[in-house]
């Protein structure tokens, strides 16, 4: 019963079994020994197995007839995603290995993994988890309102740069705009004392 609940999941869900695989840390040989009951997952797997598919290990194991599945739509969310792998030079074929939900479909079943892929979406693609969820960041500026000359011409270099370089420049950023409020916060008297 097992083995058959996990193939009719993994298929309902689009998944191949190297996919499915991916996102438990095992090989293809593995899920397909499962499938054919050759094999059974650990109680660790089990319990994953039953997260990723959004179900019960009773309904893995053959205990209870309901999924208790419930699919939570986000198609908006799949579709900002789509707008930004086209605007970017990051493949979303590299993003999908590192999913754990079904977001690029537009659906998902368990929130807290849904989370965690907000997180590596925005991460992957260098913008804000507010932004994959619908905020106003990058989405004004880069599609309403285009960038000036400036702007676009570092926006450019930046992309170009590898993670550890952008982190360096973010970081510098960071500093210097801190430094900028913290002067601007200062009284005008303060700040001509401490030029002279």
């Amino acid at each position: 019963m097992l083995g058959k609940r996990i193939k009719e999941l993994r298929k309902q869900n689009h998944l191949t079994q190297s996919e499915l695989g991916s996102k438990l840390g095992v090989i293809k040989q593995t899920v397909s020994s499962w499938e054919n009951g050759v094999s059974s997952p650990n109680n660790d797997t089990l319990a994953n197995i039953a997260s990723i598919f959004g179900v019960t290990t009773d309904y893995l194991l053959g205990n209870d007839t309901s999924t208790t599945k419930q699919f939570i739509e986000c198609r908006d969310i799949s579709n900002r995603i789509s707008k930004l792998a086209a605007h970017s030079r990051k493949n979303i074929e590299d993003l999908k290995p590192l999913l754990k939900t079904e977001i690029l479909s537009g659906y998902y079943t368990d929130s807290s993994l849904f989370r965690s892929d907000i997180y590596t979406i925005a991460d992957f693609y260098g913008v804000s988890d507010e932004y994959i969820i619908g905020g106003p960041e990058f989405e004004e500026q880069t599609y309403g309102n285009p960038l000036d000359e400036i702007a676009q011409k570092f926006l450019n270099v930046f992309l170009e740069l590898n993670e550890d370089n952008r982190d360096i420049i973010i970081g510098d950023m960071k500093k210097l705009l801190k430094e900028q409020r913290r002067e601007e916060a200062l009284p005008t008297k303060m700040v001509h004392k401490q030029a002279k």
